[in-house]
């Protein structure tokens, strides 16, 4: 708070005032400034004034669904709107829908916990993060490779459990994270999780 009294949410986070050979960019990130305080707020046990602070006074929003992302990512973005985020195919960086903030959080806390990944979501960030060329969420990633643990985490802080692969006319064959589970034998762990958190077992794609 008191370095930040000093540095106007507007002027500081959101106008392009450095530049540098990789493109423009704010004195500070919002996207940083977020993700640190939410780690702060993990390591004082679910202390949430800090991130209070940063969106009730300082002035910090995700409503515009951009800032799910830091900067420099934000060029590989296609579409973001209040539905979905779409970003491009990256050749270097294939992973890169998992940079997300509310993916970045929990991939990188030491322990994350659903509290702070509601709290989060209440604010704005995104789970419907899809690759351009997979059409998949990162969700749909950890149920092909068993991951319940993460899916547990990310269902309970509010993720859509039947959360769908990306079609903008959503007419074409849109699979939930269960179709993802029940294509591995292996998955057994996930379908499991999915059915007890409420996942719609009668779910059908045109083909199914």
């Amino acid at each position: 708070k008191d370095i930040l009294k000093d540095y106007p949410v507007k002027i500081s986070c959101y106008e392009l005032n450095i530049k540098d050979e990789d493109g423009d960019f704010p004195l500070f990130d919002p996207f940083n400034l977020i993700i640190r305080a939410a780690h702060a707020c993990e390591e004082n046990n679910n202390d949430f004034s800090i991130l209070d602070y940063l969106f009730d006074e300082y002035g910090l929003s995700l409503k515009d669904p951009k800032y799910n992302f830091a900067f420099h990512d934000m060029k590989h973005i296609k579409e973001a709107n209040d539905k979905y985020i779409l970003m491009k195919e990256v050749e270097d960086d294939p992973c890169i829908y998992q940079n997300a903030l509310i993916y970045d959080y929990i991939l990188n806390a030491d322990n994350p916990n659903s509290q702070i990944i509601k709290y989060l979501v209440n604010r704005g960030a995104k789970f419907e993060v899809h690759d351009e060329d997979t059409n998949w969420t990162p969700m749909h990633f950890w149920a092909r490779r068993n991951n319940y643990q993460l899916l547990e985490l990310a269902i309970k802080g509010g993720a859509n459990v039947d959360m769908q692969t990306f079609s903008k006319l959503r007419k074409c064959n849109n699979e939930t994270l269960l179709f993802e589970a029940v294509s591995e034998p292996e998955t057994y762990r996930v379908t499991q999780l999915l059915i007890e958190l409420g996942a719609n077992v009668n779910f059908a794609t045109p083909t199914t």
